[in-house]
């Protein structure tokens, strides 16, 4: 405790003496409101404690699928960066491929297709702009550009590359890529047809002509079929002479109102004449025949025999009969991405079996690229976003051991998580603050993990967000709840009932890609706020109310710049940044003044591998190492404060006493002033 003595005056503070006892009265409530802690202490080095969890995936993220002229079923393993070929049975026969930037290697694989020619495995490596060219047994070719050339100028492309998930050919080995969504604008839904060198020989569709396009199948005509998941229905085209490219007329498109929204994989079976057609927004199977007739729809969501979490993502089918048999009839394979498995059915439907049984779930305290974590104000438990496994962890953030999970792949439910990026503790109640990031929801939860309630869907009107990241939650029963909604370029400001308070500018002019605007957001003790612009190198600065208050940094990897500023965290009068891109966490004064930096780019203790998410509790910093698959542990120091300011200043005002008249004048005041960290001034007003 200080001692208090101050002068002030009465007429100076614009107060008039026939309110004396007032004024006493007041000035005590005031004096507790802008007591002000003791200053930062010295700054200390962070010491590297240890981690907590490891790599966790699930057997496999089935996603892509298409048919070996063997009958074996070739399966794209989304999340394990690999691709594996079964029987139809579910035994594994072989498994290719790796994640990474280098010949043959992927960073997410999506479609897949086979060339009935010579049986050769084509890959959609979306990320990494190519189609993964490997021989029949798995042995990589060579590695193909989705878009060399511009399909208007045929000059060198020089734009980002488009969204080409999928792929099919038909019977002359011409191949069908869909090129989906609107970069560039020249590609927009697309099919792009190439020969078997890979030279471009012509395109289906004009720019903008239809909407998002998933799936593309052929059959034994050489009929082109392209699920256009923007309209609710399925394209079919059909060769046609004229044009110095190759040309494809327009056939009545089918299945106009069978599909609700997601729809994704389409095959065909030209020996029977059938069209099977994932919808995934229903979890069901769309069969057809091949003149748009409907025949029958199966699935459900669920976990069951045959069931689909959130949805199939493709399907295939072996031919009628099957290799290797003579009467055995054809099955269809769907991948069942969220159960992390391959459901397989008769042509009918009828559910015959899965594979892998069981399937193989992440292990518990396993992160799939974990992107966000969270550590309650008394420092007991951790809370993780685990990113790509849909789900929430919590810990003991002493012993590092998991107490429980929860949530799954999914749409539109509680507990229902789509990629969830951000995670955050009510320092009151501890609540733990979900950012549902993929599905456009605020999800809310207890301490032990029990659905409360949500908020929010995907768009760009004040109540929706699109790709929102962090989120913090301010102490106090009327504590704000700041959610940095990245790509509306804004921070979203609620009280923790879910009503929208204020919306913020954040990063507007920014370059607009998949991870933009604002990412985190951490707000300091006299409720003014920070925020992380990743691709500007930027912290900025608001006041309690929003008024911008300039930024902190500056693009670049030397000391006080930063390189995919992401996370943001504030511990005794500093802020903490990770960076996401130089592979470290840096440190500032509040002003701007450069502390520190410490991390680098490794696997080994204290590297990091784009660190995303922080949190400060009890002294220890806590950093989610997105690519290591753990969370990385610093002590801050007894130098740094050792534990949460969490206890508002006090004041106890002894003379004059209350009810006491004074005269017009100065008047003295004396008493006390306390903080549970320190006092370092007492201001009257």
């Amino acid at each position: 405790m200080n001692a208090l003595r101050r002068t002030t005056n009465a007429h100076g503070s614009g107060l008039k003496t026939t309110r004396l006892l007032a004024v006493v009265v007041m000035v005590a409530g005031m004096l507790a409101a802008l007591v002000a802690p003791a200053q930062a202490d010295p700054y200390s080095e962070p010491e590297y404690v240890g981690s907590i969890g490891h790599p966790g995936r699930a057997g496999v993220y089935a996603w892509g699928m298409a048919t070996a002229p063997n009958g074996n079923l070739i399966v794209g393993d989304y999340w394990n960066y690999r691709t594996h070929e079964y029987t139809p049975e579910g035994v594994l026969v072989n498994t290719f491929g790796s994640r990474g930037d280098g010949p043959g290697e992927n960073n997410a694989p999506h479609g897949v297709a086979v060339d009935p020619t010579d049986g050769s495995i084509y890959v959609a490596d979306l990320n990494n702009g190519e189609i993964d060219h490997f021989a029949a047994d798995g042995t990589h070719i060579e590695d193909l550009s989705t878009f060399a050339l511009h399909p208007l100028t045929f000059q060198p492309l020089t734009v980002p590359f488009p969204y080409a998930p999928r792929l099919a050919f038909d019977t002359n080995g011409l191949s069908f890529m869909v090129s989906s969504h609107s970069t560039p604008a020249d590609f927009v839904n697309r099919l792009i047809i190439r020969d078997g060198d890979w030279n471009t020989v012509g395109y289906i569709g004009e720019p903008g002509q239809y909407g998002v396009i998933r799936g593309v199948a052929t059959d034994a005509d050489n009929r082109v079929y392209a699920m256009d998941a923007g309209q609710g229905l399925i394209r079919v085209f059909e060769p046609a002479p004229g044009g110095p490219l190759l040309n494809y007329a327009a056939l009545p498109p089918m299945g106009a109102g069978f599909f609700n929204g997601d729809a994704r994989g389409v095959t065909v079976d030209s020996d029977n004449g059938w069209l099977y057609a994932v919808d995934a927004a229903a979890s069901q199977i769309e069969k057809f025949d091949i003149a748009g007739n409907h025949l029958i729809t199966w699935g459900s969501e669920g976990t069951g025999p045959g069931q689909f979490r959130d949805g199939g993502r493709d399907v295939t089918l072996t031919p009628d009969p099957r290799p290797g048999f003579e009467t055995a009839p054809p099955i269809v394979a769907v991948a069942d991405f969220g159960n992390n498995r391959v459901n397989v059915y008769d042509s009918d439907g009828a559910f015959l079996w899965d594979f892998p049984n069981p399937p193989l779930p992440p292990a518990d305290d396993g992160f799939n690229q974990l992107q966000d974590v969270a550590v309650s104000a008394d420092g007991a438990f951790l809370y993780t976003a685990d990113t790509f496994n849909h789900r929430v962890q919590k810990f003991n953030a002493v012993t590092g051991e998991v107490i429980t999970t929860w949530g799954f792949r999914g749409s539109n439910a509680p507990y229902a998580m789509n990629y969830p990026r951000g995670i955050a503790v009510d320092p009151d109640n501890g609540d733990v603050w979900l950012n549902n990031t993929r599905e456009g929801d605020i999800q809310v939860f207890d301490e032990d993990g029990n659905f409360k309630f949500k908020f929010g869907t995907w768009g760009h009107d004040p109540l929706e967000f699109d790709y929102s990241r962090g989120i913090e939650v301010e102490p106090g029963a009327n504590g704000r709840v700041f959610i940095a909604d990245s790509n509306n370029f804004r921070i979203k400001i609620y009280n923790k009932s879910g009503t929208l308070l204020d919306l913020i500018d954040c990063a507007v002019g920014s370059s607009s890609d998949v991870l933009s605007g604002c990412t985190d957001v951490a707000v300091a003790d006299d409720g003014s706020f920070f925020a992380a612009s990743v691709n500007e190198g930027r912290i900025y600065r608001y006041a309690a109310n929003g008024n911008p208050q300039g930024f902190i940094g500056g693009l670049g990897s030397g000391p006080g710049s930063l390189r995919g500023a992401y996370g943001l965290a504030v511990h005794d009068g500093r802020l903490f940044v990770s960076e996401a891109w130089n592979h470290r966490v840096s440190v500032f004064e509040f002003n701007g003044t450069f502390v520190d930096s410490f991390g680098s780019l490794g696997s080994g203790a204290s590297e990091f591998q784009q660190p995303k998410g922080i949190d400060i509790a009890n002294g220890k910093l806590y950093v989610a190492d997105h690519f290591n698959d753990r969370i990385q542990v610093w002590d801050l120091g007894e130098a740094t404060g050792g534990g949460p300011d969490v206890v508002d200043p006090s004041v106890a005002v002894i003379a004059p006493v209350a009810g006491t008249s004074l005269p017009a004048g100065a008047i003295e005041l004396s008493g006390t002033a306390g903080d549970n960290v320190g006092v370092n001034t007492v201001n009257v007003a």
